[in-house]
């Protein structure tokens, strides 16, 4: 499970993206700050119930589509061309 893989299967979704950073909060939580291109910027994130089941890069893959499924709303919006 690697984020990318969301670059490569939403390529609306990459044409605007820029970057991305991600940062474990407490012991079950990952926050992804994605930036795009017009510099607006996207957080999603991921926990798990269970601190057994912490995996770092499924918790960047699911905060980092969580960021991603937003596009649609703030393209709406008028947050992104």
């Amino acid at each position: 499970m690697d984020w990318k893989t969301i670059l490569e299967e939403n390529p609306e979704f990459a044409e605007h993206f820029d970057k991305v950073e991600f940062r474990k909060m407490g012991e079950r939580t990952t926050v992804c700050l994605v930036t795009l291109k017009n510099g607006f910027e996207i957080i999603g994130f991921s926990a798990v119930w269970d601190l057994s089941l912490y995996d770092k890069e499924k918790g960047r893959y699911w905060a980092f589509k969580r960021a991603a499924e937003k596009l649609p709303l703030l393209k709406e919006k008028g947050y992104v061309d």
